[in-house]
């Protein structure tokens, strides 16, 4: 579709597909990682052809809220 001239209905379909199975990833992260996602940010580019997908996680014990809010990363 992208070598037709139909880049955005790739981009289209990409953004619904994601949008359609947002609960699923997020649940999938929450167990893997045992922190809710309070964020979900998806992201296409199409030269060269790239997905991204961003949760954001809630604050736990070892990273607190104002760490979190002060951009630490845990080390």
């Amino acid at each position: 579709m992208l070598e037709g001239g139909h880049g955005g209905d790739v981009i289209r379909q990409r953004m619904a597909f994601q949008d359609v199975v947002r609960s699923r990833f997020e649940h999938v992260v929450e167990q893997a990682t045992g922190r809710s996602v309070v964020g979900f940010m998806s992201g296409n580019q199409q030269d060269p052809d790239m997905i991204c997908e961003v949760f954001v996680l809630a604050a736990n014990d070892v990273l607190g809220q104002s760490a979190v809010a002060m951009g630490a990363r845990p080390t």
